[in-house]
């Protein structure tokens, strides 16, 4: 039975699509890529991958432009969109009924572990936590691999008794890199399918859902 649950955060613990997406037309619009009023609903891609990824991928910027876009998104993020958030319903009663029953749990994220922490502690998540692992600013920490490998370290968890619970198939394949258990959950921003193409190894509707969940 596994005893070490890593979640991550965005689209896993919070609905943070608001602040995240205005943050990337900011930053984007600053760039001339977009217009001010631009649709949001197409830059809810940007939830969960790193933000360098992102825009090398969506909207073809080289490494210089993609420093220069980050540089903007954390210009609004920082101050505007970290808070702009809110917890998905079950989030409290998971992660305290999975202390309760022993269990060592973590967050692992890609998003910079400065924003991670004011996030935990300003939603409460903080003291169901043993550790919280996100990204570096510098640029050092990027993937969810790296993550994953931080939090298995903070923790001084193994991977083989370890799950890792997303919403996306980063999320899904870093902990495959790792040989570790995964959980996806539906109600994030995966697209229909991505979770099973990726190969999770158990998908819940509800965070709830593994409180019950025995994995081997």
């Amino acid at each position: 039975m596994k005893n070490v649950y890593l979640f991550d955060l965005d689209g896993t613990l919070t609905d943070s699509r608001e602040g995240i997406t205005k943050s990337v037309r900011y930053a984007l619009h600053k760039m001339g890529k977009m217009s001010e009023d631009g649709d949001l609903k197409q830059l809810e891609r940007f939830i969960g991958p790193p933000l360098k990824m992102s825009f090398s991928e969506f909207y073809g910027l080289d490494d210089e432009q993609c420093m220069e876009a980050i540089k903007l998104y954390r210009e609004r993020y920082a101050d505007v969109g970290i808070f702009e958030n809110k917890l998905y319903e079950g989030v409290i009663e998971t992660l305290k009924a999975l202390k309760q029953a022993g269990k060592r749990v973590a967050l692992a994220t890609c998003k910079p572990e400065v924003f991670a922490v004011q996030i935990c502690d300003k939603f409460g998540i903080s003291p169901y936590l043993d550790a919280i692992c996100g990204t570096t600013l510098s640029g050092v920490t990027t993937t969810k691999y790296e993550v994953i490998a931080n939090a298995l370290k903070e923790l001084d968890a193994k991977a083989e008794d370890a799950v890792m619970v997303g919403d996306r198939m980063h999320d899904i394949e870093g902990a495959k890199l790792h040989d570790m258990k995964s959980i996806g959950v539906t109600f994030g921003f995966a697209k229909e399918g991505e979770l099973e193409e990726a190969g999770a190894d158990y998908i819940v509707e509800k965070l709830t859902e593994i409180i019950d969940l025995v994995i081997d």
